[in-house]
């Protein structure tokens, strides 16, 4: 700055009255194509940064600050992606993609009504799966089955079945943790085993 030069700072109150309303933000990142509530809590979110950055003597730019999160919301929602992981059942990437006849079946079960939990036989509420159940133990020669939604599910099922109260070996190769939700310790504990590392 050169000497004498006068240096105007912004002031704080003038630029946090200058924020924009939310309802101005939502009109303008509903375009987005974004769910309405979801650009409400976009609007908030972005006037708290402003304010933030403001009151800590930063310039704020609240387009640019909106926008940074529209985009990253956009990013996340589920879309097409191609695998070039080299990992054919890639657990970040949905794993195994479903066939035209799984497709198929889902659209015929999830546009109508099903005898989930009913009984047409007896015309009462019937088990959750019996049909599932009886593919299972004709295909493996089991006693039973139980069909469940992850594998950690099906993990604690089987341990608290078969190992509760015991010791039960594991590689510490397999001592997993995705997502920082999942851990095999923890999922192994709930089960009632007591975890043993090997190797």
């Amino acid at each position: 700055m050169e000497p004498g030069t006068l240096r105007v700072v912004p002031n704080p109150i003038t630029q946090l009255r200058d924020l924009p309303r939310v309802d101005d933000l939502v009109g303008r990142i509903s375009s987005s194509d974004l769910p309405g509530a979801i650009a409400v809590d976009l609007a908030r979110t972005g006037l708290e940064v402003a304010r933030s950055q403001i009151t800590g003597g930063q310039p704020a730019d609240i387009e640019e600050i909106v926008a940074d999160l529209v985009e990253s919301t956009r990013l996340s929602r589920t879309r097409r992606v191609i695998n070039a992981t080299g990992v054919l059942l890639h657990t970040n990437l949905g794993r195994a993609p479903l066939s035209e006849a799984a497709l198929e079946a889902i659209q015929v079960a999830a546009s109508g009504y099903t005898n989930l939990e009913l009984d047409l036989g007896e015309g009462a509420r019937g088990g959750r799966g019996s049909y599932v159940r009886q593919l299972l133990v004709s295909l493996t020669g089991a006693e039973d089955a139980l069909v469940v939604n992850n594998n950690a599910a099906a993990v604690v099922l089987a341990l608290a079945a078969t190992a509760a109260g015991k010791a039960v070996p594991v590689s510490r190769g397999e001592l997993i943790e995705i997502g920082g939700s999942y851990r095999l310790p923890e999922v192994m504990e709930i089960s009632g085993v007591r975890l043993v590392e090997v190797g």
